[in-house]
């Protein structure tokens, strides 16, 4: 038997037996493209007119040209483009060992040329693809990024205007129309400024007291608090506390989070920032009152470009920065919703190693060290 009729033979058991064993490793869910045009049997079909000789070279490269577009996506990675095929063929001969057929030199030699032929084109067209997706989402973050700062800009400018004309006092609507579009542009330069030090950071990052750094965050939550006239409470922690990490970029990230807390709670509401500590990990809240999140959208707000509530200024970048730049060393950002109430977004952070204290000691019983030590209420301004 030739080797493309042993093929048609076992096309369903070859077709399970590749699809198990990517089943096997970490990957996306099937798509409906996996199962049809580009997928597992399509690739099997391939093979076999390959082997038959009734199909062209173009043909081939098409055909693998489609299904690394399919495979980027579908959201598969490069290294799952090229051990799609690579199962094809393991699964074909697998099978051929176990039931005793022969593959002649000759068949093997024209096998591995498909092989080497398709996971070439497909690997070229899936980088292709995914250059040209990194490219667009660029060009579309830089043009929200400028629109964004235009309109802050004009704002500000025609804000100005007004004020310098002397028809209306500075501490009126037109001048907290002129602070908040300062405010605006600050956040989105801050921003722009914490996605370059994520990309050229070292992941080592400094030793930092966690107190000091809380009451560096306090500062300019105080600020933006009496800007937009809500009231802040704080919590304080153990002045021997040590975590590590970028300074400026944990401050970022703890700062996104307040500026939502203060963006999506209404004026005069309450928002908590407050740490938690045990023997191993640090844990930074940012409580707001926002009225709780919708079913099911806890995970979306960490996407890039995705955004709470009505409330459509800045990029929807905020979450996304914080959770990259939690995760570089080693932490962990989540949310807990409140129905009704707000929502809590958490910073969880390893703890290093700091002076031994009695209340060190209890932390290592899973003791708390800060739920709080001390609060602080801080009213919103009249």
């Amino acid at each position: 038997m030739l080797l493309h009729e042993f093929i048609v033979a076992n096309r369903a058991d070859i077709i399970r037996r590749t699809s198990d064993k990517a089943a096997q490793r970490t990957s996306p869910p099937a798509t409906e493209g996996d199962a049809t045009s580009e997928g597992v049997p399509f690739v099997v079909d391939q093979l076999v007119a390959t082997l038959r000789g009734a199909v062209l070279n173009d043909e081939i490269v098409d055909a693998a040209t489609r299904r690394g577009v399919h495979m980027h996506r579908s959201g598969y990675t490069v290294a799952q483009v090229v051990r799609g095929y690579g199962d094809v063929c393991q699964a074909v001969t697998e099978i051929a060992m176990e039931s005793g057929a022969p593959i002649t030199v000759n068949e093997f030699h024209t096998l591995n040329l498909y092989l080497d032929e398709v996971i070439a084109d497909a690997v070229t067209e899936y980088q292709r693809t995914r250059d040209v997706a990194v490219a667009a989402r660029d060009n579309a973050h830089l043009g929200d990024f400028a629109h964004e700062l235009r309109n802050r800009i004009n704002t500000a400018t025609l804000s100005f205007s007004i004020l310098r004309a002397g028809t209306v006092p500075i501490g009126g609507s037109t001048g907290g129309v002129l602070e908040r579009s300062l405010i605006g542009l600050t956040e989105l330069i801050d921003r722009a400024l914490s996605e370059v030090r994520l990309a050229t950071t070292p992941t080592e990052g400094d030793h930092i007291l966690l107190a000091q750094f809380i009451e560096e965050v306090e500062v300019a939550a105080l600020l933006e608090a009496q800007a937009s006239t809500h009231r802040m409470r704080f919590s304080k922690v153990a002045p021997e506390v040590t975590i590590q990490g970028d300074r400026h970029l944990l401050a970022a990230a703890v700062g996104n989070l307040l500026q939502n807390a203060f963006k999506f709670t209404p004026a005069d509401g309450l928002v908590t920032l407050r740490a938690r500590v045990t023997h191993d990990a640090v844990w930074i809240d940012v409580e707001d009152e926002c009225g709780g999140l919708p079913p099911g959208k806890s995970e979306e707000l960490f996407r890039p470009f995705v955004q709470r509530g009505s409330d459509r200024s800045g990029l929807g970048l905020g979450l996304s920065i914080t959770k990259k730049a939690v995760e570089l060393y080693g932490g962990e950002l989540s949310v807990r919703d409140i129905p009704g109430v707000g929502c809590v977004f958490t910073v969880k952070l390893p703890r290093m190693a700091d002076v031994a204290t009695e209340s060190s000691a209890l932390a290592a019983d899973g003791g708390l060290l800060a739920e709080p030590i001390a609060s602080l209420i801080v009213p919103a301004p009249e």
